[in-house]
């Protein structure tokens, strides 16, 4: 959907709810060599405690 030129998102800030993570461990699987440590490093620059799961 595009208002005036550019997307609208409204509907990801009416249906995705917020939730804490306080204490909790987020598990990543291992997808690919720089993506799933990308990933969890970007996790844990915002204080989110991520893992990365061995998938193999």
């Amino acid at each position: 959907m595009t208002v005036s030129g550019k997307q609208h998102f409204g509907r990801f800030h009416e249906k995705v709810k917020q939730f804490d993570v306080t204490g909790k461990t987020l598990l990543i699987p291992a997808m690919a060599p720089f993506s799933s440590p990308l990933l969890a490093a970007s996790f844990r620059a915002v204080g989110v405690n991520a893992l990365i799961m061995e998938t193999y």
